[in-house]
């Protein structure tokens, strides 16, 4: 079985960050918290590559394949193991895309 994780890039003191750290936290699911408080020109590039305009950024890793879930309301769907039209394969991409 792939190893499976989650990695939330946020921002301190946002309510939803916290609430997507707290969701996985109480599934007892592993994860990787980034925070972008003081990254905001790779923040902007992660929201360029998901069209995603807020924070949290959540992707989920599973083996060598890496999902973007979307933000806090998409990851307590996705945990409930509700489909999402926003759950999609991440291809990687260079720096100039």
């Amino acid at each position: 079985m792939a190893h499976s994780y989650f990695h939330i890039y946020g921002k301190q003191r946002c309510k939803f960050c916290s609430k997507a750290k707290k969701l996985l936290k109480d599934e007892s699911v592993e994860f990787i918290w980034s925070d972008m408080t003081r990254a905001k020109p790779t923040l902007e590039i992660l929201k360029g590559w998901t069209t995603w305009e807020t924070v949290p950024l959540v992707f989920h890793i599973l083996g060598e394949k890496q999902y973007f879930v979307g933000g806090c309301s998409e990851l307590e769907s996705y945990l409930r193991g509700e489909e999402s039209e926003e759950v999609e394969e991440v291809e990687e991409k260079s720096p100039e895309e």
